[in-house]
């Protein structure tokens, strides 16, 4: 009843995959799992980078710490709403303490989705900046 109060017509894609699942044990990780997971991707990532620096013709598959390759449209197209309200850039960045735009519960929809917060989000996407939020973003 909020989301449609709030939104009030306008068609949109509700995806509430969880992202805290480990595939292999068929467990949920606690925050405290992903982050560690994640520096060390980014730790593996600049010495990729300084390696590739040395060794420019090897063919190293690594995640990369340079600028995004392909266009990413959660902050055009989607919204990911946490359980308490909040609204953050995507399902895989959740986490509200870490970032979010703004709370459906404090703001009306309109006001966080046109917000400068997420405006200056947007723009940073289009001028492809990597930014700390997006780091390490598998897709």
């Amino acid at each position: 009843e909020l989301i449609k109060k709030n939104i009030s017509g306008k068609s949109f894609v509700l995806d509430s995959e969880v992202v805290g699942f480990d595939r292999k044990t068929k467990k949920y990780l606690p925050f405290e799992a992903i982050s560690q997971r994640i520096r060390r991707k980014y730790e593996i990532a600049r010495l990729v980078e300084i390696e590739k620096k040395k060794y420019p013709h090897l063919n190293i598959g690594a995640p990369s710490i340079k600028k995004r390759k392909t266009f990413c449209g959660w902050p055009f197209f989607g919204i990911f709403i946490t359980v308490d309200g909040f609204i953050t850039p995507c399902c895989i960045r959740m986490n509200p303490e870490v970032f979010n735009f703004g709370n459906i519960y404090q703001d009306d929809f309109n006001t966080i989705w046109n917000g400068e917060k997420y405006k200056k989000f947007r723009k940073s996407m289009i001028r492809n900046l990597p930014n700390n939020i997006c780091d390490n973003c598998p897709n």
